[in-house]
């Protein structure tokens, strides 16, 4: 009797404290994949929708592309919450073994949170990306996201080099009027 009630207590802590993370974390998984793949075509309104097609055309691109931002941060605050429960000492187990499989829980909310933030279709496409990595989810653009993150980072080792010689130029401009 002794231990069978053990063992009983072992699978309770097993199941609430292994599996059930893994099942919310595949659960959220698949609600942000779907949310993903339904907004995937949902971009910010466009001035030329108004000029073209009048203010209640408009209006309907508004919000929509409003309700896509909630649905995206709420989404997000789901994903947050769960990474920061998994966090916590119970669920340390489950949140290592879910790092060592590559899920980035915490990550994916963060990209969520910010993605409800971003107008450009550029950074929308490295955050979505990014929470596609974060939750091991297919990837929908990869090529045009890694295109994107390249051309930035390009451009951010381009920026110092430009601003030192842009530097240099004017020391050497001012050097030259105090020696005339």
């Amino acid at each position: 009797m002794l231990v069978s009630v053990a063992l009983g207590a072992i699978g309770w802590f097993g199941a609430n404290l292994l599996i059930n993370p893994w099942l919310e974390v595949l659960k959220l998984r698949k609600e942000v994949q779907e949310e993903l793949i339904l907004l995937a075509d949902v971009d910010p309104p466009s001035s030329g929708t108004f000029y073209e097609e009048g203010e209640e055309a408009y209006q309907h691109e508004v919000k929509k592309f409003s309700d896509s931002r909630q649905r995206n941060r709420h989404l997000g605050a789901k994903v947050s919450a769960h990474g920061t429960l998994l966090d916590t000492h119970p669920f340390s187990v489950s949140s290592y073994l879910l790092r060592m499989c590559g899920y980035k829980i915490s990550d994916a909310g963060k990209q969520l949170l910010q993605l409800s933030n971003v107008f450009r279709d550029e950074d929308r496409a490295i955050i979505r990306y990014h929470v596609e990595v974060a939750l091991l989810l297919p990837i929908s653009d990869e090529d045009y996201a890694k295109s994107v993150i390249r051309d930035r980072e390009k451009r951010r080792q381009w920026s110092p080099a430009l601003k030192a010689a842009k530097e240099s130029a004017a020391q050497s401009s001012m050097d030259h009027q105090t020696n005339t």
